[in-house]
């Protein structure tokens, strides 16, 4: 029961440190540039991930990845990447075929302008997302909300959920859509193989690749 304690104070640490992201935005967007609060945002990500470090080491008493991955071959990994932009892919076209409102985010047009021809913005961007992002959704959150509930299903839809609620700070509901899909996408995978080196990879190109094409 006391150990139950803890990982829920370990989630919280978590959700308090994805939900400040958002506010770092809002205080400080009128003293400074936005390609600056950009990267304070990231920063503090980085900072959120240290300070999850530290918890779970003197705190819990363990490393923020508890799940062990089996060693595969080269083709298995290979073989990983492509099946899984390959249903990000496909799941992303049938998301544009259900003809869904396309609601303007001030907030995605303010990056997107940010990042414009500025590739080492969003390579820090990218970067912070394909690490940060993986170690706390999925490394984290998924592994210990399946322990609390002792249930692997519970764990990749929590997991999945929070991960769209965080991207509501984009704007609109519809900026969540996406975010939902790819995410039970890697918690499905994570659930099966508990690799969270591919999904690192993955993420940091299929993001830097939307980036980089819609800027």
């Amino acid at each position: 029961m006391k150990e139950n304690k803890k990982i829920i104070l370990g989630i919280i640490l978590v959700l308090l440190i994805v939900a400040v992201s958002p506010l770092i935005t809002e205080i400080f967007e009128k003293q400074l540039s936005f390609t600056q609060v950009l990267i304070l945002s990231r920063l503090w990500q980085w900072t959120g991930l240290l300070l999850l470090f530290f918890y779970c080491r003197k705190i819990l008493k363990e490393k923020i990845i508890i799940w062990k991955s089996e060693q595969q071959g080269i083709l298995f990994y290979l073989l990983s990447v492509i099946a899984i932009l390959a249903t990000l892919f496909g799941m992303m076209v049938l998301i544009h075929l259900l003809h869904l409102p396309k609601e303007n985010s001030p907030k995605l047009l303010q990056m997107l302008n940010a990042v414009k021809n500025n590739i080492p913005l969003i390579f820090l961007i990218t970067l912070t997302a394909g690490v940060v992002e993986e170690l706390f959704f999925r490394a984290f959150l998924q592994t210990r909300i399946t322990t609390l509930t002792k249930s692997k299903l519970l764990g990749i839809f929590i997991s999945t959920l929070i991960f769209a609620l965080a991207h509501y700070a984009y704007g609109t509901w519809i900026n969540m859509i996406g975010p939902f899909v790819i995410g039970l996408v890697f918690a499905v995978y994570y659930s099966k193989y508990r690799n969270i080196g591919v999904l690192i990879f993955i993420h940091f190109i299929w993001d830097f690749y939307a980036l980089y094409t819609a800027a």
